[in-house]
């Protein structure tokens, strides 16, 4: 067709926007944990790290705190490394560490969020049958709500690290949708309802992912912190009282999400074929992972899982929500 050349080009140019995105962001935060900053772009967790600070002993002695211990390793490690004064530092450092750095990292995100759009309207106006669905369609989709969410976390809190992760996943989906030529026809593609169903149970997908993202940083970060080597995790990893509410933040808005497109995709069913059908396999374990994302939040809110067990538990629901691409694929399209 007339706009498989510039869909080429302009999926091309997306996918290493979001490449060349994920690396300034990496050496963005490789800049603030070796640069000499404030705080070491980390130290300042440490009040939401020490649960419990001990008084001081019986017989009169101090007792360092945790706090006063992170912070004293900080220090030693800081000075072994030169101190962070400028002349230490190489030229890269002293770009993505300073007054440019917002402009390093809006640039190649700005620029893939654009292709990225054009390749969307690309595909709108491509002219394909009202009943046809391709799956490059879904992969731009699923890597859209991914950038959207990084981009949007980086303009509201400044945090940068989740679009470590999330940018080279979109743009991995990127280079499938360049590569995916897979085309499906049902006459319930032309329903205005099915693409509203499609939209919301990919965005619930990948705020899951996002949620095991956060969580698995949370453990990682639990583990570090019980370790010798804290430093480099304090410098470098949202402090956990974050991660805990990161966490939280992608769940809920991933139950809206993906309730949303459950709710639309049944009311849309039930127009089209009345009740039948409703229990077929990937219906039942799509409801099944809604449910248990609800009743871990719900238990959540009432303190009764916290802490890692929280986290473990969020990543086995995310790994098993995950089975909903595995299972009936394409058939619970079909008419009953």
């Amino acid at each position: 067709m007339w706009y498989n050349r510039p869909m080429q080009w302009l999926l091309a140019l997306t996918a290493l926007g979001y490449a060349a995105s994920t690396v300034t962001r990496l050496l963005s935060k490789m800049a603030i944990s070796r640069g000499d900053f404030p705080a070491l772009g980390g130290l300042t967790h440490c009040q939401t790290l020490s649960t419990t600070e001990p008084g001081p002993p019986r017989d009169g002695r101090h007792l360092p705190s945790v706090t006063e211990n992170v912070k004293r390793a900080a220090s030693e490690d800081h000075e072994r490394r030169g101190g962070g004064r400028a002349g230490h530092q190489p030229p890269w450092m002293r770009w993505f560490g300073g007054p440019f750095r917002s402009a390093l990292l809006a640039g190649p995100l700005g620029l893939a969020l654009a292709g990225h759009l054009g390749a969307g309207a690309l595909l709108l106006m491509g002219g394909a049958a009202p009943e046809h669905f391709s799956s490059r369609a879904a992969f731009l989709l699923a890597a859209g709500v991914l950038a959207a969410v990084c981009a949007a976390l980086e303009w509201s809190t400044g945090e940068t690290f989740f679009s470590i992760f999330g940018l080279p996943v979109a743009a991995i989906l990127v280079g499938f949708a360049g590569l995916s030529e897979q085309v499906w026809q049902n006459p319930l593609f032309e329903r205005p309802w099915f693409l509203a169903h499609v939209a919301a149970a990919v965005a619930g997908e990948c705020f899951f992912l996002m949620a095991a993202v956060s969580a698995g940083t949370y453990l990682f970060m639990v583990r570090r912190l019980k370790s010798k080597n804290r430093v480099r995790a304090l410098q470098v990893l949202p402090p956990l009282a974050q991660l805990d509410q990161f966490t939280v933040l992608f769940l809920r808005s991933g139950v809206a999400a993906f309730g949303l497109g459950i709710a639309i995709g049944a009311w849309g069913w039930i127009e089209a074929f009345g009740l039948a059908g409703l229990l077929a396999p990937k219906k039942m374990v799509s409801a099944a992972a809604l449910v248990f994302f609800a009743g871990l939040l719900a238990a959540r809110r009432q303190q009764w899982v916290v802490g890692p067990r929280w986290s473990m538990l969020t990543i086995a629901g995310v790994i098993a929500s995950l089975s909903v691409l595995l299972v009936d694929r394409g058939t619970h399209w079909s008419a009953p």
